[in-house]
């Protein structure tokens, strides 16, 4: 992780020379720095297909000057000004050392470098032009990337060195595309540029990321071809807020640890999830080892699945899509507050039934989307000191059960078996001060021996109430708790459709400023206040 530090300042200083302005990389006045240039000495750089090699004269020391042999170990430019043609197949023969590998904004088209090996000897790779190199490139020396385009890698290498991706996007077609190299996300020339590190379909890449938090653009991590499904089992270190990225109609896994803190990471993508059938685009994170701290944002039409119970480090999502409990996950996956609009459900193909746990950030929010079984019966277990809210009408047949903390909110659970208040849980209808609202669930059981309550708000005119469609069994130490000052008058605060037994609730916390008085009538847990 520290030697990205290193490498902005240990390269040499010629580097910084080749930044000249308008991201132009090429400088003539440097030694053994070459121009691809595939035909006789006119004048201008003809661009083009051909073969690099040390014998043909296919090279400019100027874009004026007359055509030369390749000199090993120098810097090749491909693209030029003043210079014609379009952009070709350059095919390497046998071994060429380079140093730096330069793409100019000038011809049209795009390059492709192929064939052969290239050694690498370390400094820049300019790109301000699309290029592929499927060549093997091969040695241990650093580079940085730069130029805002993007460079393709599809051979099959065995390059050691650390990359630092300065600019712009490194997309790799093979597994191994990158060998054993290491590659930094930002340095200090960054600055608003966005960078990517990106894969083809079908590929394994196992290549450690460390995200520096250099620069104020987006960076992306993910696959770009769309159809299959990819694995990344090299550890991702995050510096700053990071994008991860599913193409379409596959699902992109990360199998390494991920860690760092930052504020936010997305969940993105070209396709769209179906619920319904478990399948499109999604982005699955398969690490129980997973140490990061971020809020994750699932966007509106994207998937974000558990792979593995800690995949999300028990951090809060913002869920505008899809989560999906995959059938790999053998323990309650664990996941922090839960807001936003979208859908959580086991994925359609998984035949056991699953638990999840709520709120293990001790953190508050709402959610008001849905909550669904999918394959199998789905569970709540509501734990940590925070209030979590759901709005919606769910439809999932599992237990709620309500551990620490706060669970209520405007929604309806009547399809859950039963919701479980046990010590130190509380349950509420509405979303708090100044609410009123109705939390409707089906059987509802408080337990025995516990300190579970019943929280209660006032809108100026009534309470909050807990409606209950089954049985409600009272435990022998529940608590009722009136949470704000409230209006003289009977309510009803908890009303069944099945009658009502166990031990008739205590007052707890009272802010209502009125004196209390609690009973059962019939069906109905009452409060009268005065």
């Amino acid at each position: 992780m520290k030697n990205w530090i290193c490498l902005l300042f240990c390269i040499p200083l010629q580097l910084v020379a080749q930044l000249l302005p308008a991201n132009r990389y090429f400088n003539a006045n440097q030694a053994n720095a070459f121009i691809w240039d595939n035909t006789a000495s006119n004048g201008v750089v003809n661009n083009g297909s051909g073969t690099w090699n040390t014998t043909n004269l296919t090279w400019l020391k100027s874009p004026t000057g007359a055509n030369q042999i390749w000199v090993g170990g120098s810097s090749a430019t491909f693209g030029g000004n003043p210079g014609t043609g379009a952009a070709g197949t350059v095919s390497v023969s046998g071994t060429q050392n380079v140093k730096n590998l330069i793409f100019d904004a000038t011809p049209s088209g795009n390059f492709t470098i192929q064939n052969g090996t290239l050694n690498l000897q370390g400094g820049l790779w300019g790109v301000n032009q699309n290029a592929t190199i499927s060549s093997i490139l091969q040695g241990s020396a650093n580079y940085i990337k730069k130029g805002n385009a993007n460079l393709t890698l599809t051979g099959n290498n065995s390059y050691s060195g650390l990359l630092t991706i300065s600019q712009g996007g490194i997309y790799v077609g093979a597994s191994n595309a990158l060998g054993t190299s290491s590659v930094i996300m930002g340095d200090a020339s960054t600055g608003t540029s966005n960078t990517e590190w990106r894969w083809a379909g079908s590929t394994t890449p196992s290549t450690d990321i460390v995200v520096s938090g250099l620069g104020t653009g987006t960076v992306t991590i993910g696959a770009y071809s769309a159809g299959f499904n990819t694995q990344h089992s090299g550890n991702i270190d995050l510096g700053k807020d990071v994008i991860f990225f599913d193409a379409s109609n596959d699902r992109s896994s990360f199998e390494g640890i991920i860690s760092g803190a930052v504020t936010n990471i997305t969940i993105n993508g070209n396709g769209t999830y179906n619920i319904s059938i478990g399948q499109g685009a999604r982005v699955t994170f398969d690490n129980n080892a997973n140490s990061f701290t971020a809020k994750i944002l699932v966007l509106a039409g994207k998937a974000f699945q558990f792979n593995a119970s800690n995949a999300a480090n028990s951090n809060p999502i913002e869920c505008n899509g899809d989560i999906v409990i995959n059938s790999s996950v053998t323990t309650s996956p664990v996941m922090g507050t839960l807001t936003g609009s979208g859908r959580v459900a086991i994925h359609p193909e998984t035949t056991s039934d699953a638990t999840f746990s709520l709120g293990n950030d001790n953190g508050s929010g709402t959610f008001s989307g849905t909550i669904i079984d999918g394959g199998g019966d789905l569970s709540i277990i509501k734990t940590g000191t925070g209030t979590q809210l759901l709005n919606g009408t769910s439809t999932y047949s599992g237990t709620t059960t309500i551990n620490n903390g706060v669970l209520g909110g405007t929604g309806n659970l009547s399809n859950s078996a039963t919701t479980i208040v046990n010590s130190n849980g509380k349950i509420m209808g509405g979303t708090g001060t100044g609410n009123a609202g109705i939390f409707t669930v089906d059987d509802l059981e408080f337990t025995n021996g516990s300190t579970a309550a019943i929280n209660v708000f006032s809108n100026g005119s009534t309470l909050s109430r807990i409606q209950v469609n089954g049985t409600c069994k009272l435990g022998t130490t529940t608590k009722v708790n009136l949470m704000q000052a409230m209006p003289t008058g009977t309510y009803n605060i908890i009303s069944s459709s099945d009658p009502m037994n166990g031990t008739t609730p205590t007052l707890g916390t009272n802010l209502s400023g009125r004196s209390v008085s609690i009973a059962r009538v019939g069906r109905n847990l009452r409060v009268t206040l005065t």
